[in-house]
């Protein structure tokens, strides 16, 4: 039982290791103000970012910020609503956003399962998976297939490390516009995520 019980914390620590290596298989597409990029192309063809950076605030206020769903429009790019659906705002909920596009294209929406994970270590993983029967239909574009996570590592009591990664179907926009979404997306919201944990709610 010892060595079946050893034999699963190994590969549990092999599965972390490899979900967060920050550099296997991606290309560096920004570098600037202590925020990396990185981008690459699924084996499904889907293209996905994973964002790196270290803030001087702690992983509670940055909890809390993610728990504030109502003000995720202020600071995440190109989310015009966002909508609390069910769920335990503490562990497991379903959230609702709907994401602006420009001209010509159309608006995308996608029902969002917004799972929290706590380690022993304090560092706190927040699941991100698109589900559909949620939600009724809206004039919108429905995106089904998306996933990803934020994930924040206390590196003292007030700076956190956050790797914010995530990979979606944009149904139907052109791979050009979705390279541009795919650097854009995560350093403007890093940016305004920023401005936002300076305030004293937070």
């Amino acid at each position: 039982m010892k060595t079946i019980k050893k034999i699963t914390f190994l590969a549990l620590g092999i599965l972390l290791f490899s979900s967060f290596s920050e550099t296997s298989n991606w290309s560096k597409r920004h570098d600037k103000n202590g925020l990396k990029v990185y981008t690459r192309t699924d084996t499904d063809g889907l293209k996905e970012f994973k964002a790196i950076i270290t803030v001087d605030y702690s992983v509670d206020a940055i909890v809390a910020l993610m728990n504030d769903y109502e003000n995720h429009e202020n600071w995440m790019s190109h989310i015009n609503e966002c909508k609390f659906l069910k769920g335990n705002p503490k562990t497991t909920k379903y959230l609702y956003y709907e994401m602006y596009m420009p001209w010509p294209l159309s608006n995308r929406d996608v029902v969002s399962k917004s799972t929290f994970l706590t380690y022993k270590n304090g560092a706190v993983k927040l699941s991100i998976n698109a589900v559909s029967g949620i939600h009724p239909k809206t004039k919108h574009v429905r995106i089904n297939e998306g996933k990803g996570y934020w994930y924040f590592e206390p590196v003292s009591s007030q700076k956190t490390k956050i790797i914010y990664q995530y990979k979606a179907d944009p149904v139907g926009i052109p791979s050009s516009i979705v390279g541009w979404f795919l650097v854009d997306g995560p350093v403007d919201t890093i940016s305004e995520m920023r401005k936002e944990l300076a305030k004293s709610k937070y």
